[in-house]
C-alpha cells in the first residue's frame, strides 16, 4: 500500500528533484568577471539529494536513507515527508509505526497530492477508533512543526541592515596584498575571497581560499590577512576563537579596469534578475552571487547590503537549490544580513550537506565543534564527509578530533596522520598545521 515515492506527483517535487539534480557548479578561470560569480574550487556539485536518499533505500541502507528524508523534510520536501511515512509504516530504521506513518503522509499531502493523501487515509481507516485519534493528534504536531506556512516563516531569514547586523572583530591594522608581478605583466586583475577565523590574541587563523580567479593571487591574499591584526579584548568569548567564519575578499585591479568591470556587471544584472524573476532557482543564486560582485566594488551606485541577496538565495534554496541553500544556511548562522539564526541556518545547511557540498559539511561539523549548534556526535561524520574531498582543512580539523580523543584507537592514529600528510590545497595556516602535527 504505502510506497516509496520517485516520479514528480506533485509540483513541489518535480522543482525540487527534475529540474535541479543535474545543476553542475561552472568552474571559470578567464578573468571575464561577470563569470567569475560562482564558485572555482571545486568542479561539480549536483544536487541529487532526494536521489542518493533512493539509492541508499534501493541498497536497503535504511539508516542513510532516513537521514536524507529527515534532513529534507526539514525544509519542507513534500517527497521526502511522504519517505519519512512510508519508512515509518513499514518500521525501516524507525520502530513500526501506522500513527507516525499517517502523520508525516498526511503533511506532504497538504498541497492536495491525491497519491499522498489517499495512502494517508487508508492507513487512517485501518486503525482503531483510538489509533485514528492519535494519528491525527501526531498529524497536527507534525504540521505545526514541518507545514509548509510554518516552514516559510521559520526558515526565512530575518532582514537587518549591514549596520544593525553583528559585527565582526575589530581590524587594527590592514596590510595590503602585493599585487603578482606576473598578473601584472600579464594585464591580468582578478580578486580572492577568504574564508578565516580570528583567535582571541587578535591574529587569523584557518585561512582558507574560498573563491579566486586565478590562483597567483592566492598567496599574496592569504600572506596579507595574516600580517593584519584585530582587537584582542574585544567581547567576551570563553574559547579559543573572538571570531569564527569570517571572511574577506581581496581585488586586484589594473588601473581603469574597475570601472570597466561595474559597468559590465550593472548591465548584465538586469538580464539575470529577468530570468530570476520568472522562477528560474539558477538564475536566483546567480544573480544572489552577482549581487555580491557588485557590492565589492565602491563605483556601484547604490550599495547592496546582504538582505538582498539573502531575499534571492531564499527563494533559490527554496526551490532546492544547493549552493543557494549553503550561503542562505552559513548567512542566517552568523547574522550576516539578517538576525542570528542558528537553528534555521544549520537546516539550510544540512541540506546542502546532504547535497555533497563540502563547504556546508565542513560548517555543520564547526557548528559542532565550536558553537554545540548541532548534534556532537555528527561532527565526525560531516568531516569525513567533507574530509572525502580534495580540500585540507577538513581533513586537519578531523586528524584534530580524532586524536583529541584519550581512547583514540590505533586506526584513528594512524587515519589522523594520513590525513594530515596531505597536501594543504588551498590552505595557509601553517601554524595549524604543526600544532596538530
Amino acid at each position: 500500500m504505502a510506497q516509496i515515492k520517485q516520479d514528480a506527483n506533485s509540483q513541489e517535487q518535480s522543482i525540487s528533484v527534475n529540474q535541479i539534480d543535474r545543476i553542475q557548479m561552472e568552474v571559470k578561470t578567464t578573468m571575464k568577471w561577470t563569470l567569475l560569480i560562482c564558485l572555482t574550487l571545486y568542479s561539480m556539485i549536483s544536487n541529487a539529494t532526494f536521489e542518493n536518499g533512493m539509492d541508499k533505500y534501493q541498497q536497503g541502507d535504511f539508516e542513510a536513507a532516513y537521514f536524507i528524508f529527515k534532513n529534507l523534510a526539514e525544509i519542507g520536501n513534500k517527497s521526502a515527508q511522504f519517505n519519512l511515512g512510508v519508512m515509518h509504516y513499514r518500521g525501516e530504521f524507525v520502530s513500526q509505526s501506522s500513527i507516525d506513518a499517517y502523520a508525516w503522509m498526511k503533511t506532504a499531502a497538504e498541497f492536495g497530492d491525491r497519491t499522498y493523501n489517499k495512502t494517508a487515509e487508508q492507513i487512517l481507516s485501518s486503525l482503531s477508533e483510538k489509533g485514528q485519534s492519535a494519528a491525527m493528534e501526531r498529524h497536527s504536531e507534525i504540521e505545526a512543526e514541518y507545514g509548509a506556512e510554518i516552514l516559510a516563516s521559520v526558515l526565512a531569514p530575518k532582514p537587518l541592515s549591514d549596520e544593525d547586523c553583528v559585527q565582526p572583530p575589530e581590524r587594527l591594522s590592514v596590510v595590503a596584498a602585493k599585487y603578482p608581478s606576473k598578473a601584472q605583466q600579464n594585464g591580468m586583475s582578478g580578486f580572492v575571497d577568504i574564508d578565516y577565523n580570528v583567535s582571541r590574541q587578535g591574529y587569523a587563523r584557518d585561512v582558507s581560499v574560498r573563491q579566486q580567479t586565478d590562483k597567483l593571487f592566492a598567496k599574496p591574499s592569504a600572506k596579507s590577512l595574516q600580517l593584519s591584526r584585530w582587537n584582542s579584548s574585544q567581547g567576551d568569548h570563553t574559547g579559543a576563537l573572538q571570531g569564527r567564519g569570517l571572511s574577506v575578499r581581496y581585488k586586484f585591479m589594473i588601473d581603469g579596469y574597475e570601472a570597466i568591470i561595474v559597468e559590465k556587471l550593472t548591465k548584465d544584472a538586469k538580464k539575470i534578475q529577468e530570468q530570476a524573476n520568472n522562477n528560474d532557482l539558477k538564475a536566483q543564486y546567480r544573480y544572489a552571487k552577482h549581487l555580491e560582485a557588485m557590492r565589492a566594488f565602491d563605483l556601484v551606485d547604490q550599495k547592496i547590503e546582504y538582505q538582498t541577496t539573502n531575499q534571492w538565495y531564499l527563494q533559490a534554496a527554496q526551490n532546492g537549490h544547493p549552493l543557494a541553500q549553503y550561503e542562505l544556511g552559513k548567512n542566517m548562522v552568523a547574522g550576516r544580513g539578517c538576525e542570528v539564526d542558528a537553528v534555521s541556518g544549520i537546516k539550510w545547511l544540512q541540506a546542502a550537506a546532504t547535497s555533497g557540498h563540502p563547504f556546508a559539511q565542513e560548517e555543520i561539523a564547526m557548528s559542532a565543534i565550536y558553537d554545540g549548534l548541532s548534534v556532537s556526535k555528527q561532527a565526525t561524520y560531516w568531516l569525513r564527509r567533507a574530509a572525502a574531498s580534495a580540500y585540507f582543512k577538513p581533513k586537519l580539523v578531523l586528524a584534530w578530533h580524532l586524536i583529541d580523543n584519550p581512547d583514540a584507537s590505533e586506526l584513528e592514529i594512524q587515519e589522523a596522520l594520513t590525513l594530515i600528510d596531505a597536501k594543504p590545497v588551498v590552505y595557509y595556516d601553517e601554524v595549524r598545521i604543526l600544532e596538530t602535527q
